[in-house]
């Protein structure tokens, strides 16, 4: 009975993070900040003004629109500033980037962009007092599969300074990249239903959108490439190009990242702290843990944050936190061949029943003390 009450609870062996300047700050210092930040307490004035980096693909003549080229090399300036305040005892995280990466990309469309927003950082949340409740299958579909995410950014505590474009950006990886996990048909474009109508992903998982003007680059999975030594000796190609990639991708994304347990590999757009896919064991996060926005909790259900996962949404698929509806009711995001369903166990469905059983008592609860008052 112990033991069946163990796989009930969700408890996730975290080190967490608070609310505090000082974490804040220490999150900051996992960037690879360009800027002149100071102790990460100095915000660019903008985008355009700040400081950059030089980074130079080998072997691309066909350079991208925001670098340039000698002799077959094209170099782009990439800037990333992430930053901590203090507004009326609330501490805040500033994200100022260009989204150019550290990494060579596939792509010749991929431009610089000017995203910089500032949020509540890691603002606390009750555990069972979900954001969202998703009780219906449309509930479900529509929080996690459009690109275009209905959230409250007041309420949130967003703050935009930059380009429209961030707004649709689930997070920033550490080298400043955007996430999205949706695309314009509200699909999964790594392991799409209905059809490839995106261009293809580099080995990176990323690329920038299909027909657009705005050759804003972005990650679609956990790309590898958040390891800054993982296309060491590996010409850029595109995944469906390369066999190791081409061949399953979710090996390929997680293939970057062994020994990072529990390591932060971004920041959520809602200023929650994003996740390596293995926990503090250096196991795979399981569907057990995560709720409907593939979010989780600490072990003492005082810290939510976002984690790398094998199924999509892979990372963030809407503004958490929400309660666990493939355990609860059996529903899952219809938007990808590759969801969470196809991760679920025996364990899994005895976790499920329990909280069936657990919410029926509840409710047997409360009518026998109605029964009583009355």
């Amino acid at each position: 009975m112990a033991m069946f009450l163990f796989l009930v609870v969700n408890i996730v062996k975290l080190n967490a993070y608070d609310q505090s300047l000082a974490d804040c700050k220490a999150v900051a210092a996992k960037f690879r900040n360009t800027c002149a930040h100071g102790n990460y307490d100095t915000a660019a004035a903008s985008v355009d003004e700040m400081a950059s980096e030089s980074f130079t693909c080998p072997g691309k003549p066909a350079c991208i629109p925001s670098g340039t080229t000698s002799d077959q090399d094209c170099t782009w300036e990439r800037k990333l500033c992430v930053t901590c305040s203090s507004v009326n005892d609330v501490t805040k995280i500033r994200v100022q980037t260009n989204n150019l990466p550290d990494h060579c990309v596939q792509s010749v469309s991929v431009v610089a962009q000017n995203f910089d927003y500032e949020v509540t950082f890691n603002a606390q949340q009750t555990y069972e007092s979900w954001g969202s409740t998703f009780t219906r299958q449309y509930q479900l579909n529509n929080a996690v599969c459009p690109i275009n995410k209905n959230y409250d950014a007041t309420a949130l505590g967003i703050e935009e300074f930059g380009d429209a474009d961030s707004v649709n950006a689930m997070g920033f990886a550490l080298n400043g990249v955007a996430f999205q996990f949706a695309n314009t048909i509200q699909e999964d474009p790594v392991y799409p239903i209905t059809t490839l109508n995106e261009q293809p992903l580099d080995l990176c998982l990323g690329h920038n959108q299909l027909n657009s003007d705005s050759g804003m680059y972005h990650y679609h999975h956990i790309s590898p490439c958040i390891n800054a030594d993982f296309l060491s000796g590996i010409d850029m190609a595109s995944c469906v190009d390369y066999a190791d990639c081409a061949n399953d991708i979710n090996a390929w994304a997680i293939s970057s990242f062994s020994n990072w347990n529990k390591e932060v590999i971004g920041i959520g757009k809602d200023g929650h702290l994003l996740y390596s896919p293995y926990n503090s064991d250096g196991d795979f996060w399981t569907p057990a843990e995560v709720d409907g926005c593939n979010g989780a909790w600490s072990d003492d259900h005082t810290d939510y944050f976002y984690v790398g996962t094998q199924w999509h949404p892979y990372l963030v698929g809407c503004m958490g936190s929400a309660n666990t509806p493939h355990v609860e009711y059996s529903l899952y995001p219809q938007c990808s061949l590759n969801g969470i369903d196809n991760y679920f166990s025996v364990q899994a469905e005895l976790i499920r029943t329990s909280e069936r059983l657990k919410r029926a008592n509840q409710v047997l609860r409360q009518t026998l003390k109605t029964l009583s008052a009355n």
